[in-house]
């Protein structure tokens, strides 16, 4: 019972996120590119939520700890531009990931 839940729950999620990408490009007539592996160029006006986390999971973005002596300090890679828009069309915060480094220490 607590898994189909769980999974209820999870497609909801991702079902909201594609319905929330798509009427945010609507909204802008614009397309989204990047999404494609090995074709940068290539848009759709209709991006699906596994597209856009696949596109996302290829994005190495890292948190490095670094320790000089007493001092502790976090580095967090810049945000690739299809991350930003993609959060943006979510009505998210980049602050979500420039926290990382707060949350870490």
């Amino acid at each position: 019972m607590g898994l189909t839940r769980l999974l209820t729950i999870a497609l909801r999620v991702l079902t909201l996120s594609e319905l929330q990408v798509r009427s945010g490009l609507a909204e802008a007539e614009e397309a989204l590119s990047g999404l494609y592996e090995g074709q940068p160029t290539r848009t759709t006006e209709y991006p699906t939520a596994g597209r856009c986390l696949k596109a996302i999971s290829r994005m190495e973005i890292t948190v490095t700890r670094v320790e000089a002596g007493q001092e502790v300090q976090w580095h967090l890679t810049a945000l690739p531009p299809l991350l930003k828009r993609i959060l943006k069309l979510l009505h998210l915060s980049p602050i979500l990931y420039t926290r990382l480094t707060k949350a870490a220490a």
